[in-house]
């Protein structure tokens, strides 16, 4: 989605918007540990099949993700 194509059905019109997605608290809260801070993500979507992907683009919570949560696999 990041490169403005729909990793579902290929298409080539997507739309982006930072906290497009409302999720209370003034964005969405990723658990890293005990005391969370809410998130704001860069949504992106493609309303012809209805693609929604959100990413975090702070790399503190991403490293305190990455030692937090359990890996699938």
């Amino acid at each position: 989605m990041k490169n403005g194509t729909c990793p579902r059905c290929g298409a080539s019109s997507v739309s982006k918007r930072t906290a497009g997605i409302s999720r209370g608290d003034g964005g969405v809260h990723i658990y890293t540990g005990a005391v969370t801070k809410p998130s704001k993500l860069d949504d992106y979507a493609y309303a012809g099949c209805g693609t929604i992907e959100s990413y975090n683009p702070d790399p503190d919570k991403l490293q305190a993700l990455e030692k937090s949560w359990s890996k699938v696999g």
